[in-house]
């Protein structure tokens, strides 16, 4: 088990629907992922925190840096957790 916290910057042409996408997706995906966090957006940048097995949080950070919706990722903690 993982937990992972970053930041990063949405693009200029996000807007409400798109960040609602962006929720919709996660609280579709993330269950049957085995992961589970937060998400905090505040004027135009993301703060989310993660949880769950390394693999699957490997595999997010993946698909993360391929998210044309938002840039500038900045990893701030990365580590096992019990």
């Amino acid at each position: 088990m993982q937990r992972l916290i970053y930041t990063s910057v949405a693009s200029e042409n996000l807007g409400q629907e798109g960040l609602f996408e962006i929720i919709e997706t996660s609280a579709r995906n993330n269950p049957s992922r085995e992961l589970t966090g937060f998400l905090i957006f505040n004027n135009q940048k993301f703060f989310q925190m993660v949880e769950g097995p390394a693999r699957q949080i490997a595999d997010l950070l993946a698909v993360l840096h391929d998210d044309r919706r938002h840039h500038s990722i900045e990893i701030l903690y990365r580590s096992d957790v019990p």
